[in-house]
Formats: C-alpha cells, sequence, structure tokens
C-alpha cells in the first residue's frame, strides 16, 4: 500500500513539474528525469507523459517533448541514454518501449528542434551506422500520373516539387506520350534528366515499345538508372550517359549543381565565357567529362533500335542537336517530335523546316518557352485534332 501511495504521489509530482518545467534550469532538468524514470519505471513514465502532455496546451507540449528529449536523449554524456534503456528493460522489450518513448517525445516537438535533434543524434552514430541508415531510409515519391503506379527516388528539393509533379507540369506532352505512340514504336527522350516522361511512356504503353532515355549529367543519370530498376521497367527503357551534339568525341560539360533532377546543364564549348541563364549560380556550377556524340553516330556505333518519336529537351541547345540527327529526322521512319524550345529562336524552326517538319501544335510554358509538337509534313493529317492550334512553318 505504502510503494502504491508513493507511485500516486510520485504521478502528482511529475504532472505538477511537467507545469513547471519551462522555468527548471537546464542542469536540473537532468536530475528530474532521473528521479521520474528511478519512481516510476520507463513504461509507466511513458505512459504518464502520453497522458499528462495531451493535457497542456500545445505550445506547452512542444517546450516539454523538447526539454524532455535533451534531458533523457541528448545530453552531453552517454550514459543518459543506456540509463533509460536499463531502466526500460526491467518492464518491457526494450526496443519497444524506447521507439513508444522516442515517438510520443517526436510528436510533441517543434519541426526546427526536431531538425537539430536528429542532426545532434546523426553525428553519434559511426559511418557504418550512418550508411545503413541512409540506405534504409531513402525516399521514394509517387509519380504524379493518373494511368499507373510509378514511384521515383526522391534526394532532393527539386525532385520533390518538380520532377514528382512532372505530369501536371506539362500535360500536353503526356497527352502526346499517351495518344500518339503505337505497337512497335521506339521512343527516344532526349534530356531524360531522372527519367519521369520515360516511365510514364513504359508504364502506358508497356513491352508494346522501348525507350531509349539520353541524359549527360552523372547527378540525374544517376537517378534515372535507379529509377528504371525501382519501377521493373529495366526490359523497356534503355537509359545512355550521352550528350547529343553535332560532333563526336570527349567533350566539357558544366554543370549547374550537383544535385539530381536539377535543368540548365551544358556543354561548355556552345557557351565560352559567362552562363546561358540567369538561373544558374556561378559558385554551385561544377565540371565533368562527357562523351559526346551525334545522334546519327550513336544509332549506328551502339546499334539502337531506330527512333520513330522524339522528345526533346536541351535547355536551348537544340540546333547543335538537330544538325548532328538530320539523317535520322529525314528518314521516312521517323515520325514526330515534342521539342521544348524559345520562341524567339527562328534558327530551330527554319531548321526543322527543312527537314520537313510543320508545327501542330504549339504549348506556351511561360515566358517566351514553349512547347512544340512537329510531325512529318506527309504525315500530318493524322494530327488533324490539333489544327487548330498550328503554327504552320
Amino acid at each position: 500500500m505504502l510503494r502504491r501511495a508513493r507511485g500516486k504521489a510520485t504521478e502528482w509530482i511529475l504532472r505538477a513539474a511537467l507545469r513547471e518545467l519551462p522555468r527548471v534550469p537546464d542542469s536540473e532538468r537532468v536530475g528530474l528525469a532521473h528521479h521520474f524514470l528511478e519512481e516510476l519505471g520507463g513504461k509507466r513514465l511513458a505512459d504518464l507523459l502520453s497522458q499528462v502532455v495531451q493535457e497542456l496546451p500545445p505550445k506547452m507540449q512542444h517546450f516539454i517533448g523538447e526539454a524532455i528529449w535533451k534531458s533523457l536523449l541528448a545530453g552531453p554524456e552517454p550514459i543518459y541514454a543506456k540509463r533509460l534503456a536499463k531502466l526500460m528493460a526491467s518492464t518491457v522489450e526494450t526496443s519497444k518501449l524506447a521507439r513508444a518513448l522516442c515517438f510520443e517525445l517526436y510528436a510533441k516537438m517543434s519541426a526546427g528542434f526536431l531538425v537539430s535533434s536528429l542532426q545532434q543524434g546523426w553525428k553519434r552514430l559511426s559511418q557504418e551506422e550512418q550508411i545503413q541508415l541512409r540506405a534504409e531510409l531513402r525516399n521514394t515519391v509517387t509519380l504524379d500520373y493518373p494511368g499507373a503506379e510509378i514511384q521515383i527516388y526522391c534526394d532532393s528539393p527539386i525532385e520533390y516539387q518538380t520532377r514528382s509533379h512532372s505530369a501536371s507540369k506539362e500535360p500536353e506532352l503526356v497527352d502526346w506520350i499517351e495518344n500518339t505512340f503505337l505497337p512497335g514504336d521506339v521512343f527516344y527522350d532526349i534530356g531524360a534528366n531522372v527519367g519521369a516522361y520515360s516511365l510514364i511512356a513504359a508504364a502506358k504503353h508497356r513491352n508494346r515499345i522501348h525507350v531509349v532515355a539520353f541524359e549527360p549529367s552523372y547527378p540525374s543519370f544517376s537517378q534515372l538508372a535507379a529509377n528504371i530498376l525501382l519501377n521493373h521497367f529495366e526490359g523497356i527503357i534503355t537509359p545512355l550517359p550521352l550528350a547529343l551534339g553535332e560532333s563526336t568525341g570527349l567533350s566539357r560539360m558544366v554543370l549547374s549543381n550537383l544535385v539530381p533532377g536539377r535543368a540548365f546543364n551544358y556543354l561548355q564549348n556552345l557557351v565560352g565565357e559567362g552562363f546561358p541563364t540567369e538561373k544558374i549560380r556561378p559558385e554551385d556550377t561544377r565540371e565533368q567529362a562527357v562523351l559526346l556524340q551525334t545522334l546519327e553516330n550513336a544509332v549506328t556505333a551502339y546499334r539502337l533500335p531506330f527512333p520513330t518519336h522524339a522528345k526533346i529537351d536541351v535547355d536551348g541547345f537544340e540546333l547543335p542537336l538537330l544538325r548532328g540527327a538530320q539523317s535520322i529526322f529525314k528518314d521516312p521512319r521517323f515520325r514526330e517530335i515534342h521539342l521544348e524550345s524559345d520562341r524567339s529562336d527562328s534558327d530551330v524552326l527554319e531548321f526543322l523546316k527543312s527537314l520537313g517538319f510543320s508545327v501542330v501544335r504549339e504549348s506556351p510554358r511561360g515566358g517566351t518557352t514553349v512547347n512544340l509538337r512537329l510531325v512529318k509534313k506527309e504525315s500530318s493529317g493524322g494530327a488533324g485534332k490539333d489544327e487548330g492550334n498550328a503554327l504552320h512553318l
């Protein structure tokens, strides 16, 4: 009976202490936490924390969660965490109770403190533990394509904010992929980035088509290859780390930064001094050697399946690519191009006209950027539904 009364008194003191916690110095909180652990045991303390904290105002909940975490698990001496585990082991399985208490405390923390505490905990791990944990916690997100379940790895903000929303970002391109390809067609995704549109094509048409995805930037190519494997499309999509231009040889590529999913990478010899867009921060740029090929040479040298369709998104460097692909695009087997370009770049449109293409749909993207659907003049009759938006060359 005395033991029960003592427990009840300790619980009452705990409730009072939690309400007074903002006024308790940091140096005393550790001793206070250990006292309650010894008096109540780990399980009872975890249960009471969950019950009592819920009764307090939200701001107080945040403060208490952070203060208890500091006292029990983020103190300067590892003995705190060891002592906590030892006391918990006397009641239930250590790992389960530790997780329950940790999750309870995490729920009461502000986002800023949670990030800070995770960073502190990360530094305590060995390199091997960090590597294992990073692999276990690698994020995937669902691509916003309603036609199929597609997952992509998400290791950067731009992948989460932009690449995972590729379908809603360019609905005309998705419509073109869904409704233009026929069984046996070959789709070249030139400037594939992390592969969103290659994945959509593979998910929609499966083994009825083949996709070749070109991406020379190594951070994005690595993610492209991983995304193909993640979705089990390795039999449909062939990824190639090639830059396409009007010559063949070793070249230098300037990366706008080292983040997967980033755009605005470019061949140094095509720009010279300065930068092609104000969206590039000079301090973030890096260079890498890259294998430059003409599309004509790539198709021949690597015995690639001959393309019938191509999506071209190369951030303003369309003309060198087109010059190195003339025989491909003139070939009657090739039918359509979906091109992101600058409306003011008349040289690109004139060159495509010389290859036998006409624009059957123009979709503004913002500023002077447009998406163009181009078909061979002799096959433009198949694009009748788009004639109202046509800008004929």
